[in-house]
């Protein structure tokens, strides 16, 4: 699927649900929906260039392979949203999943194409208002490394702010400095939101978040 399929369509002749929840940014029409294989293998597809090329996944076999948590239907389905735009086309995904019972951590990934055009922070809103929705009085957590200042920037524009500075090796295994970021979104009654009857995430069991 390429970035201008659109999320509407038919299967088996039955119509599809374009999305769990939608709203309207700064006027630009955004919404949330699953992320079925077709989209988890088209993110494996993803390529950045330069200094980002850090967030290139692995090729769907590999992720497998690796039990990434994008390639696990279960997972998927309590965990990862679609990012779509007011076409329906697929502009990206995030993840929610609870370490710690006062907050959710996010994680984002857009797609490249989609990157510098001015749509971080209204994403960044349309989660907020989607975690204030599904997840009242949670705080919001996410991890950023410390060189993507752009990212830096859109997040803290989105009314996150840096917690903690830490340390933490790669995949790749180099050690990096990470900024760990947080937020208390908080309910927008204009939020046009659909019936989301995917499970809420599950606490990891024991897991807890180690701060250097």
């Amino acid at each position: 699927m390429s970035k201008h399929t659109k999320a509407a369509g038919t299967a088996g002749g039955e119509d599809r649900r374009v999305s769990l929840f939608e709203g309207v940014i700064d006027g630009c029409s955004l919404a949330i929906g699953e992320l079925d294989e077709e989209k988890a293998r088209e993110v494996c597809q993803w390529k950045y260039d330069g200094d980002y090329a850090v967030y290139n996944l692995s090729n769907w076999q590999t992720a497998k392979f690796l039990h990434h948590g994008i390639t696990d239907e279960r997972r998927r389905r309590k965990e990862f949203r679609s990012l779509l735009d007011g076409d329906g086309c697929f502009i990206g995904y995030f993840r929610l999943f609870r370490e710690e019972p006062d907050s959710i951590t996010l994680t984002i990934g857009m797609e490249p194409s989609h990157c510098s055009l001015g749509l971080g922070r209204k994403v960044m809103e349309l989660i907020k208002r989607y975690a204030a929705k599904k997840y009242p009085g949670k705080k919001l957590l996410l991890s950023v490394r410390g060189f993507n200042r752009r990212a830096v920037r859109c997040f803290t524009g989105a009314g996150f702010q840096t917690q903690n500075r830490f340390l933490r090796e790669t995949p790749s295994g180099t050690t990096e400095i990470f900024l760990e970021m947080e937020c208390v979104p908080q309910p927008d009654a204009g939020f046009l939101g659909i019936s989301d009857t995917v499970p809420e995430p599950e606490a990891k069991g024991g897991s807890k978040r180690k701060k250097k």
